[in-house]
């Protein structure tokens, strides 16, 4: 559902670039108007691959996830940088989001096996099984 939310709203915005371009300006339109839409597309893309690949379980969600995150904690705080804008209830949810997603895919995946960790702590080594 998110994915297709997310060519959607790449279809609608695209669509909104290319009216503002070639209607508003004839000729080249200047590069920086072109920033926000490369911005959006490039959330739309990072946000959907993340949404594909943990979906799918693949082992690149977590890289995806990670990236995702830091563009979620990122926002709020660059528009309070850039265009000195207040810190509001929302964006502090942002942040708050942005920073548990990010530790949450930051955290270790190891599972330990607590019965064979009691046992070998009698004979004084201590193994640990990964998840796979």
């Amino acid at each position: 559902m998110a994915l297709w939310l997310s060519f959607c709203s790449l279809f609608v915005f695209g669509a909104r670039a290319i009216r503002l371009v070639f209607y508003r300006h004839h000729g080249y339109p200047p590069p920086i108007i072109l920033i926000p839409y490369a911005l959006l597309l490039l959330a739309i893309v990072v946000l959907g691959l993340t949404c594909w690949n943990a979906w799918k379980k693949k082992p690149a969600a977590r890289a995806w996830g990670i990236a995702a995150s830091l563009m979620n904690l990122l926002t709020p705080l660059s528009s309070m940088y850039l265009f000195h804008l207040p810190l509001t209830n929302q964006k502090w949810r942002m942040i708050a989001v942005g920073f548990f997603s990010l530790v949450a895919f930051l955290w270790p995946e190891n599972e330990y096996d607590s019965a064979s960790e009691q046992q070998d702590e009698v004979a004084g080594t201590v193994h640990r099984k990964t998840a796979q």
